[in-house]
């Protein structure tokens, strides 16, 4: 695989890429894992504008969270620094690229047992805990009503009447499903209390997939903090 020139003396001047592997797994950005000729071995990664528009924004946040995750001791991707001081080096395209150093550990998706779910839903708790010192207002906003759901039902009703790809025929009853539950779950007393709750910071996509463990099922990251 082929990098931009320049793109690993900017987060490793001196250095010399001796293995490159691409990293897969991942929907939105490009992923490669590199070996250097010092024995590290940093994963750098390439921004999709088209999701994050604002990658200096959200390198911002990354900064921010990583430090307040490493505060209460819940290890997460940690930004390297550019040769020029910022987080993010532009290549010739215009692409923006971050790096990290490699965390230990892999991710079990699915997990073995109920003693790893345990203990990787532990991790993303006390990732949760870590960020309660964040105010939500400190944070940029990588993505606009990513997880705002009275604004996803709408588009999903919006698609559904529009059918433009003609596929309504064929989920109806699938369709009608998801919304008998929407309609089920906004009459609750819980979701008329929902727009008075107070704003916090949370992962936002906390699943198994983005939390690594060891050999022994320990957690030993949470990743993917972009949302």
């Amino acid at each position: 695989m082929t990098l931009p020139d320049g793109l690993v003396a900017a987060f490793a001047p001196g250095r010399r890429a001796t293995t490159v592997e691409a990293v897969g797994g991942g929907h939105i950005n490009r992923t490669v894992l590199v070996g250097l000729d010092d024995g590290r071995r940093v994963v750098l990664q390439r921004v999709n504008r088209r999701v994050f528009p604002a990658p200096v924004a959200l390198a911002a946040n990354l900064v921010r969270v990583g430090a307040a995750a490493a505060a209460a001791r819940v290890r997460t991707p940690v930004l390297l620094p550019a040769r020029d001081g910022g987080r993010l080096w532009w290549d010739p395209a215009g692409a923006p690229w971050r790096a990290y150093d490699e965390l230990p550990g892999v991710v079990a998706d699915p997990l073995p047992d109920d003693a790893a779910a345990g203990a990787v839903a532990a991790e993303l708790g006390r990732f949760a805990a870590a960020c309660r010192v964040i105010e939500p207002g400190d944070l940029a906003v990588t993505i606009p009503r990513f997880h705002d759901l009275p604004d996803r039902v709408a588009a999903l009703r919006a698609a559904a009447a529009a059918d433009p790809a003609g596929r309504l025929a064929g989920c109806r009853a699938d369709l009608d499903g998801c919304l008998a539950l929407v309609d089920a779950v906004t009459a609750t007393e819980l979701w008329a209390a929902w727009a008075a709750l107070p704003v916090r910071v949370a992962h936002n996509d906390a699943k198994a997939a983005n939390v690594l463990v060891d050999a022994a099922g320990r957690p030993t990251g949470v990743l993917d903090l972009a949302t």
